[in-house]
């Protein structure tokens, strides 16, 4: 049953369930976590987290308690957190039940998708519940809820992430030395989402051909490389790009830090770069809802460049269609400002 303690001027502690486990909704939440920070410094923030998503909430220093989300931590955590933020998207028959296992002393909830049988109708166990915009940043999304009164007078945020200094010198020995850095990231998570081949290579040909011996490409790892490098080698003029081996979560977090310039379809690398204020290129559907929740979120804005398909899509993973000349003239003067610096 809901609670009768609607006062949130004190919350002692936070445990997050994500919206999902991909790396980008890691890096968005890391932000929500250091906005409530801002506002309870004293706040024990723990997260349910999974092999994928644990290494970008330890990167963002902010939370305190890594919990896998299995049956037996359900139990082992029971009645222990004072608010449970719960950006999970649906109620299920199987989340009802944790939930009731899970007993926090208050629960809020930030939108659910109605299903067949669940919806905000007829399910009532949280306690702080209001509909978000559909064009709200999912990093706005607090704003929006019963923390906004509180929010309100905080400083902006920003995403922020954090590596060892070990990691960080493994990832520099990936590249060249005294050269400008760019990793070329053009698959998203999704199969259909990806900056084509044949687009990716217009780009790269209009490098100016002064710069060819002064850059280092990498293309982050995807079970497709092969292939995609393939298609690459059909373009005359192109510099040499090589493929990225496999790598693990923390090790990619890694190399988008180590690279100067990240060109990046809609994925979680656009999220990662904007965290460690990397020059990006993203390149978006022209998918308006998505657009609005995802866009890129940089403190370093003026080195950040969305471009997005020139054709009206029908789902976010119709990334194509792009300005090659605008993105052309984007890479080449951003490659001159690195080489000036080196």
């Amino acid at each position: 049953m809901p609670t009768q303690n609607r006062d949130l001027s004190s919350v002692d502690s936070v445990l997050l369930n994500p919206v999902g486990d991909a790396i980008g909704d890691a890096v968005v939440h890391g932000l929500h976590l250091r906005q409530l920070k801002s506002c309870y410094p004293n706040l024990k923030i723990g997260v349910f987290v999974t092999e994928r998503n644990e290494p970008v909430f330890k990167a963002s220093g902010i939370v305190d308690e890594f919990i896998k989300m299995n049956l037996s931590n359900y139990f082992r955590q029971r009645k222990k957190w004072d608010l449970y933020l719960d950006f999970s998207p649906q109620f299920t028959s199987r989340a009802l039940i944790l939930d009731k296992i899970l007993a926090p002393q208050r629960v809020m909830i930030l939108g659910k998708t109605a299903k067949k049988y669940y919806s905000l109708d007829n399910i009532h166990n949280y306690d702080f519940y209001r509909p978000v915009p559909t064009n709200a940043h999912f990093k706005d999304y607090l704003k929006y809820s019963d923390f906004a009164n509180y929010l309100a007078e905080q400083a902006e945020v920003f995403y922020q992430l954090d590596l060892s200094d070990k990691i960080k010198q493994k990832a520099e020995m990936r590249w060249n030395r005294n050269k400008v850095r760019i990793l070329l990231c053009p698959h998203g998570s999704a199969i259909r989402r990806k900056l084509s081949a044949q687009e990716c290579g217009c780009i790269l040909q209009q490098i100016s051909s002064q710069f060819l011996d002064k850059i280092d490409i990498q293309l982050g790892y995807s079970a497709n490389n092969k292939e995609y490098l393939a298609a690459l080698n059909q373009f005359s003029s192109l510099p040499n790009i090589r493929s990225t081996e496999r790598t693990t979560v923390e090790q990619y977090l890694a190399l988008v830090n180590s690279s100067d310039l990240v060109l990046s379809v809609d994925s979680g690398t656009v999220h990662v770069a904007c965290a460690f204020g990397k020059s990006l290129l993203a390149f978006y559907a022209n998918f308006p809802s998505n657009i609005a929740r995802w866009k890129p979120y940089s403190k370093n804005v003026d080195n950040v460049e969305m471009l997005v398909g020139q054709n009206v899509a029908s789902s976010s993973d119709d990334t194509y269609g792009f300005d090659i000349i605008k993105a052309g003239e984007w890479l080449n003067k951003q490659i001159e400002q690195k080489l000036a610096l080196i």
